[in-house]
């Protein structure tokens, strides 16, 4: 049985849903700056508050960050910009100097990116070769979880780009996975390289192919909706 009620937690107004929910959570959208949370049914709407003002301290200094970014969509690399990569949001800070040694600095307490770049026009091409650094790094690290659950073994895995999908697998068990992956969350991109691994054993759409993704991650559908989405919501736990 599902509940719906709406807590008022310093002077946020925070709809809430109890439902068969495993832990309490938030999920932040920063772009409208609005909150909806969960709860299980195993907790009390006391406790589900007294949650909620855990994590207002926190959510209040990210939303001052935030409060002046601008959202592009589709994003343009310009400075200023708000980046979503891999689950986190970034503001873009791009200083060119021509004297200078090009570097990266991902710089996660006050959520930025500072790029110091010699070239402008090398911007983009820049930040995406890290990009897509960043997200082959998560890949290596998941696949060989997901490959002992499953019991199957990929031969090799590449970033590039690929015509309405965002994965792929040939019969030889190689993977392939599109870029725009990096400007998803760690939880949508492990249930695209699931979905792949999963055709090593079935090689189809069917049943047993559903059920395999449903062993691994019951709640598979919930992160699969979310690639869809440019600036997926936050989540707090």
């Amino acid at each position: 049985m599902k509940k719906e009620t709406v807590l008022n937690v310093e002077g946020f107004v925070i709809p809430i849903r109890q439902g068969f929910y495993k832990q309490p959570v938030l999920y932040l959208n920063v772009e409208t700056r609005n909150l909806h949370g969960e709860y299980p049914l195993t907790s009390t709407e006391e406790d589900m508050e007294a949650f909620c003002r855990s994590q207002i301290q926190s959510i209040s200094r990210y939303l001052e960050y935030t409060k002046l970014w601008t959202f592009n969509n589709p994003f343009k690399f310009e400075n200023g910009e708000v980046e979503y990569i891999l689950g986190n949001y970034y503001q873009l800070n791009i200083n060119v100097d021509s004297t200078s040694r090009q570097k990266i600095e991902m710089d996660e307490e006050n959520k930025k990116i500072n790029l110091t770049i010699r070239c402008k026009e090398n911007v983009s091409k820049y930040l995406d070769k890290y990009f897509r650094h960043l997200l082959k790094n998560y890949i290596q690290e998941i696949i060989p979880e997901l490959e002992d659950v499953l019991d199957v073994k990929s031969s090799g895995f590449k970033i590039g780009k690929l015509k309405d999908a965002y994965g792929c697998c040939n019969k030889e068990g190689f993977l392939k996975f599109d870029p725009i992956l990096y400007r998803k969350s760690k939880d949508a991109v492990k249930t695209v390289v699931l979905h792949e691994l999963c055709h090593i054993k079935e090689f189809n759409h069917k049943g047993e192919f559903f059920e395999l993704m449903e062993k691994v991650i019951p709640n598979w559908k919930k992160w699969d909706s979310k690639l869809r989405l440019a600036f997926p919501e936050i989540v707090i736990k």
